[in-house]
C-alpha cells in the first residue's frame, strides 16, 4: 500500500516478483532465489545491481514490515 500510495524511486520485493519505480515509470520483474534478473531494462541496470546485492547478502531486509 505505501508503495503504491507514494511516487518515491524504489523498490518492492514481492515473493518472486520486483517492483520498480523510478523516474515516474513503473516496471515489474521477476527475480530467481539467487537473486538475479532476466530482460532488465538499461534504464534499471544500476538499480537491479543493488538489488540483487540485497536479496542476495542481505534478504532479511527485504521481508514485510510489521506496524
Amino acid at each position: 500500500q505505501d508503495f503504491d500510495n507514494s511516487s518515491n524511486p524504489g523498490f518492492l520485493v514481492e515473493d518472486c516478483r520486483v517492483r520498480v519505480r523510478l523516474n515516474n515509470q513503473s516496471w515489474v520483474l521477476n527475480i530467481d532465489s539467487e537473486g538475479q534478473f532476466n530482460n532488465v531494462p538499461p534504464e534499471l541496470n544500476d538499480m537491479c545491481r543493488i538489488i540483487s546485492h540485497v536479496h542476495q547478502h542481505h534478504h532479511y531486509l527485504l521481508g514485510r514490515v510489521e506496524v
